[in-house]
Parts: structure tokens; C-alpha cells; sequence
């Protein structure tokens, strides 16, 4: 499986050429090696990018995208517009019980 990023690429190859450093983070070695040598065919590192993207949607209370925990710091139906629209999925509203 080859790498995401150039960082997944850099910790796979620590991890396949240094079995206490794949100890440490939990990676066997045999795992490392797969993603080094199935990296380097298919993608070149050069092309990958530094990190992958961080995070979901910002949401904000000031912009009435969800509300303060003293009124239950749930999204509002602005913040359910917009995380659906960033992301895809589909948020409904809890319904009541």
C-alpha cells in the first residue's frame, strides 16, 4: 500500500529500518517495509504531499454555528448545513425521545 504523505513515507521507512523506533510507535517492521517498497513504483515522493489536511470544518459559536454548552453545545441547523456541505456526510437533527 503506498504512502499518503511524504510524513506516513518517512515514519514507514524509520519503522522498517529501525525495529526499536517500530517498538516504540507500535508499527511492525514487516508493515514499514511494505509501504517503503510498494512507495516507490507507483508515486513518486517528491509528488506526495508534506501532510495530509488537518481537522474537519470550523465551526463557531459567534457565527451561530453551534451553541455554548450553557444552552446544550449542540450544532444549529447553519452548523448542520455546513458540516454536511464540507464533509459529505449527511447530520440530521437529534430527534426528541
Amino acid at each position: 500500500m503506498p504512502a499518503k504523505s511524504k510524513e506516513q513515507f518517512r515514519l514507514m521507512q524509520a519503522v522498517a529500518h529501525n525495529p526499536s523506533f517500530a517498538k516504540k510507535v507500535g508499527i511492525k517492521p514487516s508493515v514499514g517495509a511494505e509501504y517503503t517498497q510498494s512507495n516507490v513504483g507507483k508515486k513518486s515522493y517528491e509528488k506526495l504531499p508534506e501532510r495530509l489536511k488537518d481537522g474537519g470544518p470550523s465551526l463557531s459559536i459567534g457565527r451561530g454555528e453551534k451553541l455554548p454548552a450553557s444552552q446544550g453545545a449542540g450544532l444549529t441547523a447553519k452548523g448542520r448545513a455546513k458540516y454536511n456541505r464540507e464533509t459529505g456526510s449527511n447530520l440530521k437533527a437529534p430527534q426528541p425521545d
